[in-house]
């Protein structure tokens, strides 16, 4: 059982790895979309990956259904890292009260949808900055928004901290010390010392010293401490359902690593 959950866990692996759409590492960057009298609208898109990718069929729509509303690429491959653009001679972007930049593949599947508002005219583009988007007046057709962006973002003012003035303790008026007056000490009177009086000494009574030896044997036993309630498990060797699991994971690992260097392989010889 342990080995069919494996089997199954790396036949999805692989499914999710020959679904990816590497037309998802494309970016819509900038959108024109009220150009002077005789230019066009265009979109830009920008390829983030480090290595080409090849959008023929690939274009640009806006959010309503008219098959004509569609701005194409002038190539059929958009370099590493690089920019390209999709225009129209047509009126597909709404200008005034705002639309939507729609990136689609061949297929007409959805890669990146940009919604934008506000009025335009030629002298106003809509710009990614990171994940946001801002309407600026820099134009950076072709080239990286990174100046435009820049120039959206305002300089902080510093405020300067104020200086704090310590407030000074109050001096402290010592107080007088008071000096104790002494009082002299009454002179204590001599007691005296009474004579000794003389007791006759009677005659000594002899003791009787009673001498008692005792000896004893101490018996010193030695033994090992024995901890109550302990037992000793005796460990069983692995069954074998755990061997046949363990086997299986890694023919499993083995199995996708294989897949994987196989499809790499083949994707660096289409590039």
């Amino acid at each position: 059982m342990v080995a069919l959950l494996h089997y199954l866990t790396a036949i999805y692996i692989i499914c999710i790895l020959l679904a990816t759409d590497v037309s998802a590492t494309l970016k819509i960057n900038e959108i024109y979309p009220a150009p002077e009298s005789g230019e066009y609208e265009w979109v830009e898109v920008y390829n983030n990956e480090d290595k080409a990718i090849d959008i023929t069929g690939d274009y640009i729509t806006d959010d309503t259904s008219i098959s004509s509303h569609k701005l194409k690429f002038d190539i059929n491959e958009i370099p590493a890292l690089g920019f390209v653009i999709a225009t129209t001679s047509g009126s597909v972007l709404n200008n005034n009260d705002g639309d939507s930049a729609i990136l689609r593949n061949g297929n007409g599947d959805i890669i990146e949808s940009i919604a934008y508002s506000g009025s335009f005219n030629s002298e106003k583009s809509y710009i990614r900055c990171d994940d946001n988007w801002f309407i600026s007046t820099i134009i950076t057709k072709n080239t990286a928004n990174d100046n435009a962006c820049l120039a959206l973002t305002p300089t902080p003012t510093l405020t300067p901290t104020p200086t704090i003035t310590p407030t000074p303790e109050p001096t402290t008026t010592p107080k007088p010390t008071m000096t104790p007056t002494l009082s002299p000490s009454p002179t204590a009177k001599p007691t005296p010392t009474p004579k000794p009086s003389l007791t006759p000494t009677g005659k000594p009574t002899p003791s009787t010293i009673t001498t008692v030896s005792t000896s004893a044997k101490y018996l010193i036993t030695a033994a090992t401490p024995a901890v109550l309630g302990a037992k000793t498990e005796k460990k069983d060797p692995p069954p074998l359902s755990k061997i046949f699991a363990a086997v299986a994971f890694i023919f499993s690992l083995l199995t996708i690593i294989a897949v994987f260097l196989k499809m790499k392989m083949k994707h660096e010889k289409n590039s």
